[in-house]
């Protein structure tokens, strides 16, 4: 599985692309690029094979739209 992140703050990121990271690990800021008026994290996971994407349960929850998760 690959997971794929998006609108981290620029210049915040503290890891490499296609580097394994550990649960709890920080990985940058993040930011609200794009088409936003609040800060927030685009998760995709994905197939790396078929880029076909995959189901990711967060807290036991399939996350929807505008869905937060607070930890």
């Amino acid at each position: 599985m690959q997971v794929e992140l998006a609108h981290f703050r620029q210049g915040s990121i503290e890891v490499r692309s296609r580097t394994s990271v550990s649960i709890g690990q920080h990985l940058g800021q993040v930011g609200n690029s794009g088409n936003s008026t609040e800060p927030h994290l685009h998760i995709h996971a994905v197939d790396p094979r078929t880029g076909t994407g995959i189901p990711v349960l967060f807290n036991g929850r399939y996350p929807t739209r505008n869905t937060a998760f607070r930890r």
